[in-house]
């Protein structure tokens, strides 16, 4: 999954993300780092067995919630804050 903020910040650094396939959840923070002159993808991931659509929320830095049902499976799901309510 990929952020894009535009409130707090532009990678939607702090937002949790919860996704749930067949009533197991899983359950993230974005965060950002890496080592000295490096860094990490700005992808959270997730990992399910099974072919199903996922259900995936976002509660973004500044308190905005993003739902999506049936979001497909094996794909970068790019999520934007301007979109949450």
């Amino acid at each position: 999954i990929r952020l894009l903020g535009s409130r707090a910040n532009r990678e939607g650094v702090g937002a949790r993300i919860a996704v749930e396939s067949r009533g197991q959840w899983q359950y993230r923070e974005m965060t950002r780092g890496g080592s000295v002159l490096s860094s990490r993808e700005a992808v959270v991931r997730f990992g399910f067995a099974g072919a199903e659509p996922v259900r995936v929320e976002v509660t973004w830095p500044g308190g905005a919630r993003q739902i999506v049902e049936q979001a497909g499976i094996q794909q970068v799901l790019t999520l934007r804050e301007a979109d949450a309510r």
